[in-house]
């Protein structure tokens, strides 16, 4: 379960999710972290020392789930030369780039750009 609320601007915020829900995203998306973080010797104490290494060993735990979740994606090359010289300086998926250069140039054909609003 997902529980959302409106925000003062009619915005839809997610407000929390129901425990079950966040227990299989814990264990599937993040099991590093969720191991760090379900450890009782690491729970913060007080300690300045103790708390300083806890929060290190937590840095360490999501500097390896970005990384762990990067590696694994599929390689997703853009359609067309456009799109990937575009995914290379946005540093994006395939899809995302070749989404963002239909959208230019359905923008560039629907001007009123050359002969009859199509472009030379």
């Amino acid at each position: 379960m997902v529980d959302f609320r409106l925000n003062d601007l009619g915005g839809i915020e997610l407000n929390e999710f129901g425990e079950e829900t966040e227990r299989v995203i814990w264990e599937q998306c993040y099991p590093e972290l969720d191991r760090v973080l379900s450890d009782p010797k690491l729970a913060l104490r007080g300690d300045r020392d103790h708390d300083r290494e806890a929060k290190n060993q937590i840095r360490r735990a999501v500097r390896h789930e970005r990384r762990r979740l990067w590696e694994n994606q599929p390689e997703s090359l853009a359609k067309t030369e456009a799109g990937r010289r575009l995914q290379k300086q946005m540093g994006t998926v395939g899809p995302v780039a070749d989404y963002y250069i239909e959208q230019r140039a359905k923008r560039i054909l629907e001007s009123e750009a050359g002969e009859k609003g199509k472009p030379n």
